[in-house]
């Protein structure tokens, strides 16, 4: 089995090859298209340093369902809607700035 995730100079991912004989939803497959490493989790980073030995696996790990989800680019451009609000961008910047956790606001 083949699978091979490309990613461009910005860390998204444009093409997505899969060979082999098991049978996989190619929904899921299609839906890593144009999204950042960063929401695989440093997908990238994390096996040039050899910290994922199975990309399919990882991907079918829990913390990953619901990036197939057909309703999560929704839910990506409604979440950075609400982070540009201007209140929200200044308590955003406060905890970061001060090195805060969210909980403690």
């Amino acid at each position: 089995m083949l699978l091979s995730l490309n990613f461009n100079v910005f860390g998204i991912i444009d093409i997505v090859v899969y060979l082999g004989k098991e049978e996989i939803d190619y929904r899921a497959l299609v839906s890593l298209v144009r999204l950042h490493e960063t929401y695989l989790n440093k997908l990238l980073s994390r096996f040039e340093n050899n910290l994922i030995d199975n990309i399919p696996e990882f991907l079918s790990e829990n913390r990953a369902l619901s990036l197939y989800h057909d309703k999560f680019s929704n839910l990506v451009i409604k979440l950075k809607t609400i982070l540009y609000e201007e209140e929200i961008k200044n308590i955003v910047l406060n905890v970061v700035q001060e090195d805060k956790s969210l909980d403690r606001i």
